[in-house]
């Protein structure tokens, strides 16, 4: 197998992984939910217009390397409570109820596929 197929992580993200372990878990999820309140604020701040989802994904992405599996799950779990909570104090409007489920059921779907498989690579 050529050098650009290779199978094997490569050795600098195997060392960034191996630096997220060290974390204390307990710091890590003060700085998943800190990270999660100042996305959750920026996103209510700029209201309906702007997408701040790729930052939610972030914080799921940083929650899921260092917390594992079912930390990870529960994470996306509250991002997609809160990125539909911001949503809606900030005045996005929903033309049904159904509309609102199928907004919660896609990010909670999204969230949470995104956390498994990042922690596949753990």
């Amino acid at each position: 197998m050529s050098e650009y197929h290779s199978q094997e992580p490569t050795p600098r993200f195997s060392r960034f992984i191996f630096l997220l372990h060290r974390v204390h878990p307990g710091i890590a999820a003060a700085l998943v939910a800190l990270g999660l309140a100042t996305v959750a604020g920026l996103d209510w701040l700029t209201g309906p217009e702007y997408s701040f989802s790729l930052f939610y994904y972030l914080c799921i992405a940083f929650g899921a390397l260092m917390l594992g599996r079912w930390p990870s799950l529960v994470l996306g779990l509250v991002t997609a409570a809160l990125a539909t909570w911001v949503g809606i104090i900030s005045g996005r409007s929903y033309a049904s109820d159904f509309a609102l489920c199928w907004t919660i059921c896609i990010r909670v779907i999204n969230f949470t596929i995104f956390a498994l498989l990042l922690t596949q690579l753990r």
